[in-house]
């Protein structure tokens, strides 16, 4: 059995902060719908399939996609809902109270109070025998006590979760349902000192992180043990060792940014027989280079300090906020002083020779700061 601390390696660049947008969502929807609104909330306040997106159901649905899809079923799920084309209320049969939307909607709006009131209990009986699907249960429990559920709602997502963990494909069916998967995961996101403090939420965003080939997961047979892991992110790229190039194998698309960066001369895409340079698409394609170098160096800064997890969070490419600072990375040495790293990238092979262009601001800073170090990446 694998503990959360083994998977430590993607932690030390995990930004827990990221999740902050997600979690203004959540709360905007809670401040919205609280308990003592759903206590007198009516059936057009509810109800999918409207002009208005102004409804519960929408807002938990689409709104709150990033906590989590519940799109995977019918709008069935939700007890009623309004068809789009003809406007007529749709009630689903087992929430049907004599064709009326609002007796329907007064029996689903009890189930959903009774929910919040077990889900604020952890009363695992009566989360297991709502009569809620299963699917917006767990989005409602997860919405209003992000610190007790998690955002996963996919049993096939949760057996592929608890498979890496238990080093068993069939690690998921010693456990009866969403609930008790989700509380397995809890354990042993409780057991980690870091993750311990984060919500389920933020542990949602870690594990999707960690295992994104959960992402390719139809059904059970398609569950496998993800292994060797730590072996297969370190050799996507050899890194800068000690200010010697070692090899960085080849590029690959990363996060473009509008920043004009100088690095080494670059092949310029032609058309055969003209020779014209077309000087924008070698500048995007020189900013590029650039920034991967730098997402390159961050990643070996942040793998260096695994032994000091606070000073790897704290390793940030400022050049994406600050281009004028004279360096593109701070980090920090073993003892808490900070690291000040000039990147310089090239795609060419590093038998050629290389030239490349410092500003006045890089040799001000390089001449004056003793935290400065040029690392190069090849």
């Amino acid at each position: 059995m694998k503990k959360l601390s083994d998977f430590d390696y993607m932690l030390i660049e995990f930004d827990a902060s990221r999740n902050k947008e997600i979690e203004y969502l959540r709360q905007q929807f809670v401040n919205q719908y609280p308990v003592s609104f759903i206590e007198v909330m009516q059936y057009k306040d509810y109800i999918l399939g409207q002009r208005n997106h102004d409804n519960f159901c929408y807002q938990i649905e689409v709104g709150l996609r990033k906590l989590g899809s519940i799109q995977g079923a019918t709008s069935k799920k939700f007890g009623m809902y309004q068809d789009r084309n003809t406007g007529k209320i749709i009630l689903a049969d087992k929430w049907n109270v004599a064709n009326s939307p609002e007796l329907t909607f007064n029996k689903i709006r009890k189930a959903i109070l009774r929910l919040i009131e077990d889900g604020k209990m952890n009363n695992r009986h009566g989360i297991i025998t709502s009569e809620i699907s299963q699917m917006l249960r767990y989005k409602i429990l997860s919405v209003y006590f992000p610190t007790m559920y998690l955002s996963v709602f996919s049993e096939n997502h949760l057996n592929f979760f608890l498979a890496q963990f238990y080093e068993d494909s069939n690690a998921g069916d010693q456990f009866s349902g969403i609930y008790d998967k989700q509380m397995g995961l809890i354990s042993f996101k409780n057991e980690h000192p870091v993750a311990r403090d984060w919500n389920g939420i933020e542990f949602m965003t870690y594990l999707y992180r960690v295992f994104p080939q959960v992402n390719s997961i139809k059904d059970k047979s398609d569950i496998k043990l993800v292994s060797n892991l730590v072996d297969s992110v370190k050799s996507k790229e050899q890194l800068v060792i000690n200010g010697e190039i070692r090899s960085i194998k080849k590029l690959s698309n990363s996060r473009k940014r509008n920043i004009s960066r100088e690095n080494s001369e670059e092949n310029v895409p032609s058309v055969k027989g003209e020779t014209k340079i077309d000087f924008a698409e070698r500048q995007k394609r020189l900013n590029e280079i650039g920034s991967l170098g730098e997402e390159i160096v961050v990643k070996y800064e942040k793998n260096r300090l695994a032994n000091y997890p606070t000073l790897a969070r704290n390793v940030k490419q400022v050049s994406l906020t600050d281009d004028s600072l004279g360096y593109d990375i701070r980090s920090y040495n073993e003892d808490g002083t900070e690291r000040q790293i000039e990147v310089k990238s090239t795609s060419f092979m590093k038998s050629k020779k290389l030239e490349f262009y410092l500003s006045a601001n890089e040799l001000q800073r390089a001449t004056t700061s003793k935290d400065f170090t040029k690392l190069l990446a090849l």
